[in-house]
């Protein structure tokens, strides 16, 4: 991290050496080695975070974890490095990994990328997002699709009726809506 924040392009390709290091099963400070390299080498750095840990649904869990969190560190910390849509769409290819779906679809939500409404609503149920833990985060991101509608809106937005249609037809399941609503807040 402290190469990304002061470092040159020479640290860069140290860093880019280290993010594709493969053996180990476990990196500790992955998360943060990727985004001393995102910081040195922008987008294009991204570039190669997606294509070789993002989008490779090989890679162990880890690695994909660790690419989470470089990526709400950059949302957070560095809002000006990597732009926000571009690190919504790398966030968004972590969700059609169900390895790793669960943990980045409350970002999403907290990012109000409702966009991905239609798509999440997909995934429900299929192999692989038919895992009550994966299918609750979805009934939150839908829950709170709908709560990001202001009150007294007459029309709402296409992701809100979608999220609205699709959790009345899941509280046919009570047993499944009621638990995801227990641990719902916003």
């Amino acid at each position: 991290m402290m190469l990304g924040l002061c470092g040159n392009a020479d640290d860069a390709k140290l860093l880019e050496q280290k993010v594709l290091a493969s053996g180990e099963r476990y990196r500790i400070g992955l998360d943060g080695i990727m985004a001393g390299y995102v910081l040195l080498t922008g987008e294009q750095g991204m570039d190669l975070i997606d294509r070789e840990k993002v989008a490779d649904k090989s890679e162990e869990f880890s690695e994909h974890i660790a690419a989470a969190q470089m990526i709400r560190f950059l949302w957070q910390y560095a809002p000006d490095a990597i732009p926000k849509r571009r690190l919504i769409a790398s966030m968004r290819k972590l969700v059609d990994n169900s390895k790793v779906a669960d943990v980045v679809i409350p970002d999403l939500a907290r990012w109000e990328d409702w966009g991905l409404t239609e798509h999440l609503v997909s995934l429900y149920g299929t192999e692989g997002y038919d895992i009550p833990f994966i299918q609750r985060k979805i009934l939150h991101f839908c829950m709170a699709a709908v709560d990001s509608v202001p009150e007294g809106t007459t029309e709402p937005p296409k992701y809100a009726a979608v999220a609205g249609r699709f959790l009345k037809k899941i509280e046919r399941r009570p047993e499944l809506y009621n638990l995801a609503k227990k641990g719902y807040y916003r």
